[in-house]
């Protein structure tokens, strides 16, 4: 059984969709070595990656903070073949990126994830990149490393 939660208590955050993150005007840098990384961005790269190694967000949770310049997210996932069997196996994934320079995007995967607005982060896999002048074309690389150990995780736990 796996656990996901996604934490929302210090009444700065507002659940959202990613049809609310795809109305969200490009932010802007902050300093010469910054690149901000649009929110849909990083929640379609990781979708993305996931569905190429057979992995289904089956429920998934967006909140902003800060001007919408704080993202916090979870999913819960479970294999094609498997999704419309009953049953709680599965893995979930957590993931946050502070556009105002707060924190890089981070993401956590495994049987037990806790996303916190309170920056409580928790997971057995940790991916994490600053958001460099490169960012936008590493993105889908950093997508690929978190959903390969997220697969990874997965087959050695069914074995």
């Amino acid at each position: 059984m796996h656990t996901v939660e996604l934490c929302l208590h210090t009444g700065e955050t507002d659940r959202v969709t990613r049809a609310a993150l795809r109305a969200l005007p490009l932010p802007q840098p902050l300093s010469r070595r910054h690149r901000p990384v649009p929110h849909i961005e990083l929640v379609e790269a990781l979708q993305e990656q996931l569905s190429r190694r057979g992995l289904v967000i089956t429920r998934e949770q967006l909140a902003l903070r800060r001007d919408s310049q704080r993202l916090f997210g979870t999913m819960d996932l479970t294999w094609q073949a498997q999704e419309s069997a009953a049953g709680d196996e599965g893995l979930a994934l957590g993931l946050r990126q502070g556009n105002d320079l707060s924190y890089a995007i981070e993401i956590v995967a495994g049987q037990r994830v806790f996303v916190c607005d309170n920056l409580a982060f928790s997971g057995e896999i940790k991916v994490a990149r600053r958001h460099t002048k490169h960012m936008i074309r590493l993105l889908p690389g950093l997508a690929v490393r978190a959903a390969g150990l997220l697969a990874e995780r997965w087959t050695a736990n069914e074995k």
